[in-house]
Order: C-alpha cells, then sequence, then structure tokens
C-alpha cells in the first residue's frame, strides 16, 4: 500500500492523492476538515462514563447502551479513504452515546505528522488507521498502548491469520493493533486468453500454457501474449506490473525478489538478522533485479511510471494477460467499468528456479520454483497511542472496526480498502453471499489463504527509518531498469545507503528490533 488505495468507486476523484499510492508522494495538500459524527441523545438517565483507563489497566467497558456518553473519539488516518470508517464510527457513536471526529491527514504527510507527534508526546488522536510499515517506530519504540484481552476478544484474535497477529498488530510478542486490512501480492492472468491460445502458445513454445509457477515461466507468456494479437482492445501486452519509484517501486521488486533471494531455511531477508549487513546487492537480489528489466519490455509502454492505479487499470480495463498486483483486482473485475469480469485467474506470485542461500554463500534449489509471497505495505491497521486520554473508548471502538462482522462486510464491499486477512474475510461463502460465482469464490480466497499461509512468506520491513531504506532502494532499481546503472553497482550502492542509515540511526538498535520483527530472540 498500499499506499495501497483501493477506491474503486471513487478512482478518478482520488488520482491525485494516489500518485504516490503505497509510497511516499509528497502532498502540499491541507488537512481536511475534521468530520463530526454526533450520536442521538442518550437516554434518561444519564449514565455514568467508564473508567477512561490507564497505560496497563484499561479496563472491559462492557456492552450497555450510552457507556461512553460525553466521550469525544478522535480518529486520524489517510485523507480519501475512511469514509467506511467513518459510517462504521457512526454507528458505534449511536450505540455507546460518544461522538467521533475524523481527522483525515494526506497520505504522503500522514507518517511525518504522526511520528512528529508521538515523538514529542502531542497528542493527534485517539485511534490511528496506519499503514504496517511505521510498526517498528510506533509498536517499537514505545508510543502505542498494548490491546487489553477483552478488545482481543472482541475482535476475534484467534480468527485473524497467524502472519497478521504476528507481524502487523504485534511486536515483541505484544498485541497492540486491532485488525482492519490484509495485504499480500499475488498473481492473476486472464484465464479466457489462456484457454483460448493455449494450441498457438504450445507451437510457439513447446510448453503447455498454464498459469506461471516461476518468474522464467511467466516470463516466457508475457513475451507470447506481447507478441501476438489477443486482447479485444485496442491494445494488449503480456503483463503489467508495479516499478515505479516514489509509488510502488519497492513493493514490485521485493515481490519478485523474494522468489530469488528468501532462502526457506533463513528468517532473514533485507538484512543480515545477525550482523545487520543489508543482503539487497546479494546474487538473489542482483539476479532478480536483472530479470525484471529483461521483461519490462512486455508491460505497456510507459510501465516504469505505472503505481498503483495504472497498474489496476490496465488489467480490468483487459490490455494485460498477467498482473502483479494486491486483492483489490477481485472486486475489481466486477465493477461495471471491468471488461474482465468472470474471466481472472488468481494464484500466488510466482518463484525462482533457484535461490541465493545467504548461509551456504550459494544457488540453491528445491523440488520447484520457491515461492516466498511478499505482504507488501502489509496492510492498514488501528492503533491506540499511549497519549490517548480515552484509551477504554478508543480500544472499544478499534475492537468494534476490527469485529469480523464489520470486517466481512468491509471486504465485500467497494471502496472501503479492506483486503481479507481473517478468517470470516476469507470464507467464499461470505464472497458468494456478495454475488460471487462460487468457483471463483474459492479460486480467490484459495489464493489468498495460500499467500498467506505459506511457510517462506516475507513480511514487508517494520523498521524505524522506512521511507529512507525504501527510497535508496527505489532509486537503485529505477536506475538499473532504466539503463543508468547496471543491476549490480545501483544495489552496490543501495546498500551503502542502507548501513548509513542503519549507522546513523544505532546498528544495535535496528538490530533489535529487526530481530523482534522476525520474531527471534535477543
Amino acid at each position: 500500500m498500499k499506499h495501497h488505495l483501493r477506491l474503486w468507486t471513487a478512482l478518478f476523484a482520488i488520482l491525485a492523492l494516489v500518485a504516490a499510492s503505497c509510497g511516499d508522494a509528497d502532498g502540499d495538500a491541507e488537512v481536511a476538515e475534521p468530520t463530526t459524527t454526533a450520536a442521538a441523545p442518550a437516554p434518561e438517565p444519564e449514565p455514568e462514563v467508564t473508567d477512561p483507563g490507564t497505560l496497563g489497566n484499561i479496563p472491559d467497558p462492557g456492552a450497555a447502551a450510552g457507556r461512553f456518553d460525553g466521550v469525544e473519539v478522535v480518529v486520524a488516518g489517510p485523507a480519501g479513504q475512511l469514509d467506511y470508517m467513518k459510517a462504521k464510527a457512526a454507528e458505534w457513536a449511536a450505540e455507546t452515546g460518544a461522538t467521533v471526529r475524523v481527522d483525515e491527514i494526506p497520505f504522503g504527510e500522514l507518517n511525518d505528522k504522526v511520528l512528529a507527534a508521538l515523538s514529542t508526546d502531542t497528542f493527534i488522536a485517539d485511534v490511528i488507521n496506519i499503514g504496517s510499515n511505521l510498526g517498528g517506530d510506533l509498536m517499537g519504540g514505545g508510543f502505542m498502548a498494548a490491546a487489553p484481552e477483552w478488545a482481543q476478544q472482541r475482535a476475534d484474535w484467534e480468527g485473524i491469520l497467524p502472519i497478521f497477529r504476528s507481524n502487523q498488530l504485534s511486536f515483541g510478542g505484544v498485541a497492540y493493533g486491532m485488525p482492519w486490512d490484509g495485504d499480500v501480492l499475488m498473481y492473476y492472468w486472464r484465464a479466457d486468453a489462456f484457454e483460448e491460445y493455449a494450441d498457438e502458445y504450445e507451437a510457439a513454445t513447446g510448453n503447455a500454457l498454464a498459469p506461471a509457477e516461476s518468474w522464467s515461466e511467466y516470463a516466457s507468456i508475457a513475451k507470447f501474449f506481447t507478441e501476438n494479437a489477443w486482447s479485444d482492445q485496442d491494445e494488449g501486452y503480456g503483463l503489467v506490473e508495479l516499478p515505479m519509484r516514489n509509488n510502488q517501486g519497492w513493493n514490485g521488486f521485493m515481490t519478485r525478489a523474494a522468489g530469488y533471494a528468501k532462502a526457506p531455511n533463513d528468517p532473514g531477508f533485507f538484512f543480515d538478522p545477525e550482523t545487520m549487513e543489508p543482503r539487497i546487492n546479494n546474487p538473489g537480489f542482483v539476479r532478480a533485479l536483472e530479470d525484471w528489466g529483461a521483461v519490462i519490455e512486455y508491460g505497456p509502454p510507459g510501465m516504469l511510471n505505472f503505481g498503483w492505479i495504472e497498474n489496476a487499470l490496465s488489467f480490468v480495463g483487459g490490455i494485460a494477460a498477467q498482473d502483479i498486483q494486491w486483492g483489490d483486482i477481485g472486486p475489481m473485475s466486477k465493477s461495471s467499468d471491468s471488461v474482465v469480469e468472470g474471466a481472472v485467474g488468481y494464484g500466488p506470485a510466482p518463484g525462482a528456479d533457484e535461490y541465493w542461500d545467504p548461509v551456504a554463500g550459494a544457488w540453491a534449489s528445491g523440488d520447484g520454483p520457491n515461492k516466498a509471497p511478499f505482504l507488501g505495505f502489509g496492510g492498514w491497521f488501528n492503533l491506540v497511542p499511549a497519549t490517548s486520554n480515552n484509551l477504554a473508548a478508543a480500544f472499544d471502538l478499534a475492537s468494534f472496526l476490527g469485529s469480523p462482522e464489520v470486517l466481512a462486510e468491509a471486504a465485500v464491499t467497494a471502496g472501503t480498502g479492506v483486503n481479507p486477512g481473517t478468517a470470516a474475510t476469507l470464507d467464499p461463502a461470505l464472497w458468494v453471499s456478495a454475488g460471487w460465482p462460487e468457483d471463483e469464490a474459492r479460486a480467490y480466497t484459495d489464493a489468498i489463504r495460500a499467500s498467506l499461509d505459506h511457510p517462506n512468506a516475507v513480511f514487508d520491513m517494520r523498521l524505524p527509518g522506512f521511507p529512507e531504506y525504501k527510497d535508496a532502494l527505489e532509486l537503485a532499481v529505477s536506475e538499473a531498469l532504466s539503463g543508468q546503472a547496471s543491476a549490480q553497482d545501483a544495489l552496490d550502492e543501495a546498500a551503502e545507503k542502507w548501513n548509513e542509515i542503519t549507522d546513523r540511526l544505532g546498528r544495535d538498535e535496528q538490530l533489535r528490533i529487526y530481530r523482534e520483527a522476525l520474531g527471534l530472540a535477543g
């Protein structure tokens, strides 16, 4: 995210905002005027206001109507994608007697404003809707209140997929966040075109045309469809991806690099978990970047400047035979503007035929391609800052928003920004009830679950300084893809910058947080 803006019903209205979709584009827009949702008057006599709670002692407020009469809860999050959350917060306010104020912050300013406020003990909100990349700063930095047991129960903690419980909502074994969104980049293909052109592909390549299991198969398929007029649109290409710097370049590259550079026997990926030495210039990452550069020509013209929205529109608009994207493509394919409804295949991202084993210092291979699904961006979630004066109300609202009932409705509702990450949202019956054919609902949810449950999955970076690490990597990738530098030289330079960032922030402390993020002791 992604900044991973998924407001299909308002895509064009927010195009300026998502120019840095999931990325770090700077915005000059002012913070939007707060939106206040007032509840209906509480019945007489007025109930006593619930204990607001203190850190380490946040009492269960119970479920009585009007339990937060007279309390204002402030929510802060990314401008342009909080409409559904506002509507649900209004329901909660009407039931509890509270008032909810929603402060929308331009995406490009969100992380900086949150960090600036929290680092100076300045109040910014009672509930913050934020991306997982900031988890190292916020949870690892001690700025957040730990989630009480009662809030976890209301959010059906055990119904949240383990990878999100451990890597998005918790840090150092402590639960902090409440669920909202689950993100993983996946592989999509035009199932109708694969069926129609199967014989021609086999005649041309000697191989059966099937969904790609490896990046080499993916490249072969992309080449074939680019060189053959297959689309019923004015143009047709073999792939569409996410290479744009300051947008989705990080996620696009890491999705590919994970298969080449995430060894199944080693928990580390971005860094050596013993030394914090960057791994981004090892042979696995270098080959991933070289192979990516070799297939860029099979995408639409100008794809180096494609972000989330350009990618998504290319696929659902019918001009790309394959796509690497988040789970949004499924619901978007059902849009009235889509030309691919019922013609989409779903699966985990391809893997690499060989992967670099950093411990052995050699290339290795297994029984099949090495897959390592990348949970890029990691999803939006809700945190309660320790500076909140209404901790009980804040967690009551956050756990309501993260409840199975709310998330199930959100996942199948266009424009919510919520991708599946819980048992409730991954139940095929939910999608069938939303109008999906049963076989497609099962294929979609199975592909997401296979990605999220994969033992070699890679969760996105959660370290202080993430925006700096990201920018250095994206600069290197863009230089290599545009031919300004070799993959090795570009990544060597990025690795030097990563070491500089790590040393400036404190190598020992960064190592501690990185190991905690990986679930490693010490």
